[in-house]
């Protein structure tokens, strides 16, 4: 076995699939498999331009079904509902393109990968990297097959969410091809929002936690992750009846990856906006603080989605209203997997911002990002100490610095608080993007979502509060909209309460500008509240991410 590791201007896909000199060579290929996915028995087909690399491929795994090609200029995936993400970040767009090349003529691979061959030169082995992990797909017992083919008849894949085994059944060839035979499929008709538009609280703050209904069961409680998928905690899937099968991982924030199982349910319900025949990974880890669950990339590309931060409200509409975005410049986004990342800098420094609603901090620079920049010289960072971010995968060492000015498509930031990480693994460690922002970044601003047209909007709005009490102004006088830390919790403060008097002095709704002025004021320094005439409250100001 002869094992290669080829660069880019060198690589070319070696023959996976071989056809005889007497038959002439068949443009188009349909590959038939038998797979043992995820723990999940299904079947699989494949649909390939063996001219052109393009492909249009589906597994038929239940829950974890999935659909994955190249049209000629978009690398896509999608889910069993055929809620497709566009990738355009290099790592996920390249490993995507590089599956259809393989099964192509020889033609050069889109950048680096590791390849073993035996001595026909058939392929054995090929590893490609995410980003996050090695995807690792390996070939077996190649055979004859109809039409003077030679192919594989075992493949066996494996990347960080698990492994798929496939016998394959048949390799024909097909006379022609649809002009869209390799396009993304269409979404099923699967959701709606009674009168166009629906609008919820948020249950907590620091992460966007919103009331979710499933299968019309009780309220839960779910994490609203711009970064996630469709995920149900093991202890809220038994509690509400549900039966997960089949095994695979996932990881995310830190280096581990933890197990998951998968199941269906019939509807997801988050006011009056409903999916229906949704599917669910399930797992169990404590970064979900006891939380049921995360909606994200399948909510967010059905419905247009605007966080309003300070009123601590969620809504969500069939389509972006005019009034939503009046005045505000798009910032066009890519796909990484199903995040979304905006064209950004880090003071000086231009590199993509992965956009991650389910994340409390405020800004973690990658850490190829930082080595590669000199970052830890240039911000004059400390020793990072360990264990001080933690995500799905586990935690990881970070070293607190401020960054002067931070760009994330049409929107600034001055003096943003960060971390600068020192990961070797997990989502911290991708070369593919400069660092990913959380709600320390996201408070300063009304966010609106426009997935389907990959846009978002950073209209005005939002928090700069230090005190934990944000306040609205409502006819002439300032109530208490929502309360965001235990200090002021503890202290008695809740919705509702009229601020009457901040630092001994009367205070209406005319004063709401110079009021919150004092609440983003010195950290370390108090402040002291009178609420509804005769409550008391003396508060630190304190960053409280």
């Amino acid at each position: 076995m002869i094992s290669l590791l080829l660069g880019a201007a060198l690589q070319m896909s070696p023959a996976v699939v071989t056809q005889t000199a007497r038959n002439a060579p068949a443009q188009y290929l349909r590959v038939q498999m038998k797979v043992d996915g995820y723990g999940i028995a299904g079947n699989a087909s494949m649909l390939v331009d063996r001219r052109t690399g393009r492909y249009f491929e589906r597994f038929n795994l239940g829950p974890q079904s999935f659909y994955q090609g190249f049209d000629g200029l978009r690398a896509w995936q999608a889910d069993v509902n055929g809620t497709t993400a566009i990738q355009g970040n290099d790592f996920d767009r390249g490993t995507v393109i590089a599956w259809g090349d393989l099964f192509a003529f020889p033609r050069p691979l889109p950048r680096a990968a590791a390849l073993s061959l035996d001595a026909q030169h058939r392929l054995v082995r090929f590893s490609m990297f995410n980003g996050v992990a090695d995807e690792v797909a390996t070939f077996a017992e190649y055979r004859a097959f109809g039409d003077g083919v030679t192919a594989p008849g075992t493949i066996t894949f494996t990347d960080d969410n698990g492994t798929w085994n496939a016998q394959v059944s048949g390799v024909d060839a097909v006379p022609s091809a649809a002009p869209d035979a390799f396009a993304p499929p269409r979404r099923r008709n699967d959701s709606a929002v009674a009168g166009g538009e629906t609008s919820v609280p948020f249950l907590v703050a620091t992460e966007i936690v919103i009331p979710v209904r499933i299968n019309d069961g009780p309220e839960l409680h779910f994490i609203l992750d711009t970064g996630g998928q469709n995920v149900l905690l093991a202890s809220t899937a038994k509690r509400l009846g549900l039966h997960p099968f089949g095994h695979g991982t996932v990881g995310g924030a830190g280096a581990g990856l933890i197990p998951t199982s998968f199941l269906s349910v019939d509807s997801v319900r988050v006011g009056t906006a409903v999916m229906r025949n949704q599917p669910f990974i399930v797992f169990d880890s404590p970064a979900l603080g006891g939380l049921d669950g995360i909606l994200g990339y399948e909510l967010l590309s059905r419905f247009a989605a605007r966080i309003d931060y300070r009123r601590n409200i969620l809504t969500l509409a069939s389509a972006v209203p005019q009034a939503w975005t009046r005045g505000v410049a798009a910032t066009p986004f890519s796909f990484r997997s199903r995040q979304p990342a905006v064209p950004g800098a880090i003071d000086r420094f231009p590199g993509l911002i992965a956009i991650d609603t389910g994340s409390s901090g405020v800004l973690d620079i990658n850490s190829p990002f930082a080595n590669d920049r000199n970052l830890w010289a240039y911000y004059h960072a400390s020793k990072p100490k360990p264990g001080t971010r933690a995500g799905v995968g586990g935690s990881y060492a970070t070293a607190n610095v401020t960054v002067g000015r931070l760009r994330l498509g049409t929107a600034t930031l001055d003096r943003v608080y960060a971390d600068l990480t020192s990961a070797t693994a997990g989502i911290e460690a991708h070369p593919g993007f400069a660092a990913n922002a959380g709600e320390g970044v996201f408070r300063n601003f009304t966010l609106v979502f426009d997935y389907p047209h990959q846009r978002m909007y950073f209209a005005p709005g939002g928090i700069r509060d230090l005190s934990g009490v944000i306040l609205e102004r409502r006819g002439a006088g300032i109530v208490v909209a929502a309360v965001r830390t235990h200090a002021a919790m503890r202290a008695g403060v809740h919705p509702g309460m009229m601020l009457t008097a901040l630092n001994g002095r009367p205070v209406s709704g005319r004063d709401f500008d110079a009021v919150e002025a004092a609440l983003a004021g010195q950290p370390g320094s108090s402040v002291r509240l009178i609420f509804d005439r005769t409550k008391s409250v003396t508060l630190t100001l304190i960053d409280y991410l």
